[in-house]
């Protein structure tokens, strides 16, 4: 869940003091914030709690580490919380929340070989919402950019997103697009299509995007459109920007309408 410096933790100021600097090289953290609040004694915590919100998380982030071998328990906490409200993701805001009880936390080790510290058992939920405005903006910011440096102007969207699965939406855009030559203005309409799938760690990866156009201008936008969009097939986007660790999700639902909605347990079935 949190790739550490050090598998030594001697006190709650010193892992207040280790996930502090593990979360900034995951995120861009509010300079006036306290992200970390420790509370209690350590090993045995009263609770540990993770403030994200306004921090920014970016789609370079390489995947968040998965742990492998066994799993070292390092201490306990009466309830662990975890809060982005919201997280900026580019120009998007998602928003996320995990509230767990009787958590145990363990040392396991990276695919690198470096410390982790996971989330080792417990019984709570997580819940990530991302409006569909803001999933338009994550797949269109860079298209639009792209486009006024060819001086083409984006002049409407619009993000539809329908219900295949439990587990994955349909995604179609459409765009409007136009560019003034002399004293006229040619314009293309751009179609795009793709699926959303979410799987148990809470990853979404978007699959089968297409691109077609109808008007004069659209091969020019199709081809910008089509370059921006190349960095989202296949990719896999954690939606929390942090794995849950060795804990196995359940009752995973996702909705999809005016907004993306996922939400999951975690412990006893």
């Amino acid at each position: 869940m949190f790739a550490l410096k050090t598998s030594t933790l001697p006190s709650a100021a010193a892992l207040a003091a280790a996930l502090e600097e593990a979360l900034a090289e995951l995120f861009e953290l509010p300079v006036d914030g306290t992200p970390v609040r420790v509370r209690g004694d350590f090993p045995d915590l009263d609770g540990l709690d993770i403030e994200l919100d306004q921090a920014s998380w970016r789609l370079e982030n390489p995947p968040p580490p998965r742990g492998i071998g066994e799993i070292i328990p390092e201490f306990t906490a009466k309830s662990f919380t975890l809060k982005g409200e919201p997280i900026r993701m580019e120009d998007a805001y998602l928003t996320v929340g995990l509230n767990a009880l009787d958590v145990t936390f363990g040392f396991q080790q990276s695919e690198q070989g470096k410390p982790l510290l996971v989330l080792a058992g417990g019984e709570g939920s997580v819940r990530v919402s991302i409006s569909r405005q803001d999933i338009e903006r994550l797949l269109l910011t860079g298209a639009k950019r792209a486009a006024q440096q060819q001086g083409v102007t984006v002049e409407e969207t619009g993000l539809e997103l329908v219900q295949e699965t439990e587990r994955s939406a349909r995604v179609a855009v459409r765009i409007r697009a136009g560019r003034k030559i002399l004293v006229s203005k040619v314009t293309a309409t751009l179609e795009i299509g793709g699926h959303l799938a979410i799987d148990e760690g809470l990853n979404a990866t978007v699959s089968g995007l297409s691109c077609k156009g109808a008007g004069p201008l659209s091969a020019v936008l199709s081809t910008i459109v089509q370059q921006q969009l190349r960095k989202f097939e296949g990719k896999r986007i954690s939606l929390t920007g942090l794995s849950l660790g060795a804990v196995r999700l359940h009752d995973l639902s996702v909705v999809a309408g005016n907004s993306l909605e996922v939400e999951a347990r975690f412990g006893s079935v």
